[in-house]
Parts: C-alpha cells; sequence; structure tokens
C-alpha cells in the first residue's frame, strides 16, 4: 500500500509539473507573438521616455489591441518599449502589479509615475488660462475640436469636476463675435447659469454656426462634426487658421 501511494503521489507531481510547462510554454508563445506585435508598434508610437505619458499610453494601447494582444501580454512587455532612462523603473512597476494585473491598474500606476513629466497632461489651471485667451481667431469647428481635445486631456478626476461647466466654458472660449450667437442658441433660462446642459446641444449649433458662415461665403473647414465621442482625443489638427471676418 505504502509503494502504491509512493508511486501515485509522483504520478501526481509529474502530472503538475506537465501542466506548468505547458502554461509556461503557452504564455511563452503569447509574448513571442507580443513581441513581434511591438516591434512593429515601436516603429508607429516611437519608445515611452515619460515626457508624454498620457497621449503615448492611448496610442500604445490603441495599437496593441487593434493586434489582439491581452491587457497581461501588454504589461509584461511594456520596458521593452521603454527607454534607457525610464526602463529599469518601468520593470519595478511590473513587478509590483503583475500579478493579476490588468491594464488599466498599470497605466494608472505610470500615469502616476510620471505625471510631473508629462507634457501632454493639462492642469484645469492651463485649461482654463486656454479658455480665457482672447482672439483665438479659429473657426467654430475648429474651436470646438481644440476645445474636445484639450479637455479630453484633463485628468479624469478634474474632467469629472469640470463636466457641469462644460458648455459654459466652451462659450467663454469663443470669441466675441460668435459668443452672442452661441449663449442666444444654448439659452435656457431654467438653468443656473442660463445654458443649456446638454453636450449634444452644442454639436447641434456648431452645426448650426458652420452652414451660417458657409452661406455667408466664409472659408471653413470640411471635417464634419458628427459628434462629441468622435472629437476627444483627436489629434494632429490643422495648423491654426484665422477666421477672414
Amino acid at each position: 500500500m505504502a509503494e502504491q501511494s509512493q508511486m501515485e503521489m509522483v504520478a501526481r507531481m509529474c502530472q503538475t509539473m506537465i501542466q506548468v510547462m505547458q502554461e509556461q510554454n503557452t504564455v511563452n508563445r503569447i509574448e513571442a507573438c507580443s513581441i513581434q506585435v511591438l516591434q512593429m508598434v515601436n516603429q508607429r508610437v516611437g519608445e515611452f521616455n515619460r515626457r508624454s505619458t498620457s497621449q503615448f499610453l492611448r496610442e500604445f494601447e490603441k495599437e496593441m489591441k487593434l493586434q489582439g494582444v491581452n491587457d497581461q501580454s501588454m504589461v509584461r512587455c511594456f520596458h521593452r518599449i521603454s527607454s534607457v532612462e525610464v526602463c529599469n523603473r518601468v520593470i519595478e512597476l511590473q513587478n509590483d502589479l503583475i500579478h493579476g494585473v490588468s491594464w488599466n491598474a498599470f497605466k494608472q500606476a505610470l500615469m502616476q509615475e510620471y505625471s510631473l513629466d508629462d507634457e501632454s497632461r493639462i492642469s484645469r489651471r492651463r485649461f482654463v488660462d486656454w479658455v480665457n485667451q482672447q482672439n483665438k481667431g479659429l473657426f467654430i469647428l475648429d474651436l470646438f475640436r481644440d476645445f474636445q481635445k484639450r479637455f479630453s486631456y484633463l485628468s479624469q478626476l478634474e474632467g469629472t469636476r469640470m463636466a457641469l461647466e462644460k458648455v459654459s466654458l466652451f462659450v467663454q472660449s469663443v470669441d466675441d463675435d460668435d459668443r452672442n450667437d452661441l449663449e442666444i442658441l444654448l439659452e435656457d433660462p431654467n438653468s443656473d447659469d442660463g445654458l443649456v446642459t446638454d453636450w449634444q446641444a452644442v454639436v447641434n449649433v456648431c452645426r448650426c454656426l458652420s452652414k451660417r458662415a458657409q452661406r455667408k461665403g466664409k472659408q471653413i473647414p470640411k471635417e464634419v462634426v458628427d459628434s462629441p465621442a468622435n472629437e476627444v482625443g483627436e489629434r494632429n489638427r490643422p495648423a491654426d487658421r484665422r477666421n477672414a471676418r
């Protein structure tokens, strides 16, 4: 009986070892595939150097998910796309979070670690300073896109806090000539600041003002505003075009 029990124990140990080896082989194959994809992504987005953390992570995540790379593999291979100056710290963050970690948790850890170096992040103060800047000289659709892009670069906390002010901030950001029209078209006497709170209404009004400018023969951008979601995170906007009034 003792000999049989010993044989059963050895068999269980062998089975466990085989299972571990199979799982490791699966992980190795996934990571090898991820590294190949990473090389391609590296050519598109460059390497992570901490200076534009928010923007880099958005582009990295988008490209990796388009290639079907799962969350854990994205975390495991991230140090391979990091510059020499940050690679060791990235590996430390990976080791701290690697077990069962989601990509979102790792992404938040990176953003927190390099928040002071993140040139692509916009603080509330910088955003409000831009809103109050006079004579931006942008067409209404250009201004709408610029506003949406800058708002999307706020931290999640700041964006949430400023969500209720979003319509009034947009109206403030518009040059004087268009602001009067906006205030009339977005008026809501029942709200605290006298403006609607529905962001879709802003989209509709921007369309209206754009068509009005077109009828008056003013040059307007070719792009059409479809919805707020289409504008969030938009990059590579053409250089500001001055409004010939």
